[in-house]
């Protein structure tokens, strides 16, 4: 690749730009353009190499030196830069995109020597000043265009300031030697991994996904923290009693239990322990029929919701589920294989999920993950056939059977975020934060966004909420540890990042 160009001041389309002063000026107006840091260093960078293919790796590490990051953070800057151009769907004016390869920036460029300026005001420079630098272990949540919910409002971000079982990576949680920071809740529970008892020993995808849906049932209260899968289950196959793993997880109270599987009968045991004492609350064993499944789960949650003292609300799949317990195996071992992504898991997975709307094609939860499969593949370099295609048709089936499932409305906005048709994924989202504002996959697109836009304050709130539900995640705890430092809070970043994060 060619060196950057000697001259600092640029005219291309509508726009100046003077890369020295970080400025960019409408030709219209005259008056600058408000740009946020890492989008106008995208622009300085893509108008310098007028014509050229460049690569996403390379525009990536221009942007986030050091920093570990993903081809979603930039797909979004992008898609805001092309915004700030006025650049409307489907137009490239200014950008091309290289499918698979980078960008392109096809406006003609014309080089002048620098204007002085000295007119310029204290205001309009600090609209165009360098960035913040946050040095992130980003995870990749369903990252919508940068700009594109600003249309919002700030409602919205504040009701979600105030976060991935993870949006659709693999789980990066560690148990930790130290306890997990402390939010104040006078009831909080973590739903441990039931246990396979089955004399086969090859119920685990059963097992588990039956305690992440109690999981998910609870978590509906505003009465009670839950903690999130990733935390939960790290304890699998650890022999921790139960008083030291919620002194880790900062709970009151811990539920586990065991499944025993034969045929289609299953015999469930759970029982709710004080994590102070470690006396059982509560405990109850159902025999019942597989096909009774989505009962059970719903009678533990709301005995462990009577025994707790909190409210739950009304089940948020009640649409989504499907009656055929042979679709309901398929859903379970895809999630498990999901959740899990070893190599090839991801593939097997998809494999599960089609046999599930195969068998029931009304089945909205299997729908959006499907979608949820071609949307993680992007990010694994694991290529479907037709993959965008059926990414669609997957996530309008499960909003089309459920207009009331968040996940499907996520799945959709992750969609039409890579398609680049920012209107719809702003409408989607908006949905799905109307629908389950507290949804980990809702925050986590305000805690990119916040971050993005160089709110690192905002963000930092975003992240506690994110380590609240999810104390054992390493990366997590590291994220809030770097927003912590980029503000000027060290010992508080040491505290709650560790001290190995601030070396990154």
């Amino acid at each position: 690749m060619s060196s950057p160009q000697p001259s600092s001041h640029y005219e291309f389309g509508d726009f100046e730009l003077d890369s020295l002063r970080r400025l960019l000026v409408s030709r219209a107006t005259g008056q600058p353009v408000e740009i946020t840091g890492r989008v106008l260093d995208a622009l300085i960078f893509l108008v310098e190499r007028p014509g050229q293919l460049v690569e996403k790796k390379t525009l990536m590490d221009a942007l986030w030196p050091h920093v570990v990051v993903e081809d979603g953070n930039l797909t979004q800057t992008i898609h805001t830069l092309r915004r700030v151009l006025g650049e409307k769907a489907g137009e490239h004016r200014y950008i091309a995109t290289v499918p698979g390869r980078g960008y392109r920036f096809v406006a003609e460029v014309k080089q002048r020597a620098p204007v002085s300026d000295p007119q310029l005001a204290e205001g309009e420079r600090a609209s165009v000043q360098s960035p913040v630098s946050v040095t992130m272990h980003v995870p990749t949540p369903p990252r919508p265009p940068g700009r594109f919910w600003r249309g919002i409002g700030a409602a919205v971000i504040l009701a979600l300031a105030g976060l991935f079982g993870w949006l659709g990576r693999k789980p990066a949680s560690t148990p930790a030697t130290d306890a997990a920071p402390v939010i104040e809740s006078p009831r909080s529970i973590a739903v441990l991994p039931f246990v396979d008892m089955s004399a086969s020993q090859d119920q685990a995808h059963f097992a588990e996904g039956m305690s992440e849906e109690i999981l998910n049932l609870l978590a509906q209260s505003n009465d009670l923290r839950v903690i999130a899968r990733t935390s939960s289950f790290s304890f699998k196959d650890q022999n921790v009693d139960i008083h030291t793993i919620a002194q880790r997880l900062a709970v009151t109270h811990v539920l586990e239990g065991s499944v025993r599987k034969s045929g289609e009968r299953v015999r469930i045991t759970a029982q709710l322990i004080d994590g102070a004492t470690s006396a059982h609350v509560w405990s109850n064993t159902f025999d019942r029929d597989v096909g009774d499944i989505f009962g059970v789960q719903r009678e533990i949650a709301v005995a462990v919701a009577d025994a707790l003292k909190v409210t739950l609300k009304r089940p948020l799949y009640a649409r989504a589920e499907t009656r055929s317990t042979q679709a309901y195996e398929h859903y379970l071992q895809g999630r498990h294989l999901f959740s899990r992504r070893a190599d090839g898991d991801l593939a097997q997975a998809k494999t599960h999920f089609e046999a599930a709307v195969s068998i029931d094609p009304s089945y909205a939860r299997a729908w959006s993950a499907l979608a949820g499969v071609y949307f993680v593949s992007r990010y694994e370099n694991v290529e479907f056939p037709d993959a965008m295609k059926h990414w669609r048709h997957a996530a309008e089936r499960g909003i089309a059977l459920d207009p009331g499932l968040a996940e499907a409305h996520i799945r959709a906005a992750q969609y039409y975020w890579h398609a680049e048709q920012g209107d719809k994924a702003n409408a989607h989202f908006a949905r799905a934060v109307e629908i389950d504002p507290g949804d980990p996959m809702v925050m986590g697109i305000a805690l990119s966004e916040a971050i993005v836009a160089g709110r690192i304050a905002d963000a930092v709130e975003v992240q506690r909420r994110i380590v609240a539900m999810d104390p054992l995640s390493a990366s997590q705890r590291g994220n809030l540890g770097s927003l912590l430092a980029t503000l000027g809070r060290l010992p508080e970043a040491r505290y709650r990042g560790h001290e190995r994060f601030l070396s990154d």
